[in-house]
C-alpha cells in the first residue's frame, strides 16, 4: 500500500525526475508482478502435473501390493509400514508405523541411529507383534539421501524373508527368533 500510494503521488510531482523515477518503480513492480505470476503458473501448471503424474505411478504400483497384500496375507496379519493409515484403507489389515522419533528430521548428525532402527527392524516388529514388513520405495519418514542405504539394510536383513516384490517395495514375513546358543 506505501509503495502503491508512493508511486501514484509521484506520477504527478511537479518535478520531472521524481515523474520518471515514479514510472520507473510503477514498471519495475508490474514487471515483478507479472514474473510471480508467470513462475507461479509454471510452478501450479507443469511443475505440479510431473509431481502429480509421478505421485499416480507410484501409487500404482502401491495399489497392485495392497491387493497382493489383502489376497494372499492371512485376515488377522499385522504389517509394519511406512503409510499405516494408507495400508489399512486398501488392504484391511492392521498396519503399524516405523518408530522414527522426529527430531531426526530437524537434528544433523542423527543418520545412524535410524539406520540403527531400520537394520534391526526385525525386532521392532517382533516385540509390536508384527508379522509381516512392507518397506516401500518411498517412505514419508526417511530424507531421500538415506532411503538406498535403508533399503539395502531391511533386504539384507536375514530375519526376514522376501514373500512378494513390485517395483515400488517389497513385502517380507518376519522369521521368528534364531534360538539362543548355550555356552559349553
Amino acid at each position: 500500500q506505501h509503495l502503491g500510494t508512493a508511486i501514484l503521488k509521484n506520477i504527478k510531482h511537479v518535478k520531472r525526475d521524481q515523474r520518471i523515477a515514479a514510472w520507473g518503480l510503477a514498471t519495475a513492480s508490474v514487471l515483478l508482478l507479472f514474473w510471480m505470476a508467470s513462475s507461479h503458473w509454471s510452478l501450479m501448471h507443469e511443475d505440479m502435473q510431473g509431481l502429480i503424474n509421478a505421485e499416480a505411478k507410484h501409487r500404482q504400483g502401491e495399489l497392485k501390493a495392497y491387493q497382493w497384500m489383502k489376497e494372499n496375507l492371512p485376515p488377522n496379519a499385522a504389517v509394519l509400514t511406512g503409510e499405516d493409515p494408507t495400508f489399512y484403507l486398501y488392504t484391511g489389515r492392521r498396519a503399524v508405523r516405523t518408530n522414527v522419533p522426529l527430531r531426526h528430521w530437524y537434528v544433523q548428525g542423527t543418520e545412524e541411529e535410524v539406520y540403527k532402527i531400520y537394520a534391526e527392524i526385525d525386532q521392532f516388529a517382533r516385540t509390536n507383534k508384527l508379522d509381516y514388513v512392507y518397506f516401500g520405495l518411498r517412505h514419508p519418514l526417511l530424507h531421500n539421501f538415506m532411503l538406498e542405504r535403508v533399503t539395502k539394510d531391511v533386504h539384507s536383513n536375514r530375519s526376514l524373508e522376501e514373500i512378494y516384490r513390485h517395483p515400488g517395495g517389497t513385502v517380507y514375513k518376519v522369521k521368528p527368533p534364531e534360538p539362543a546358543h548355550q555356552a559349553a
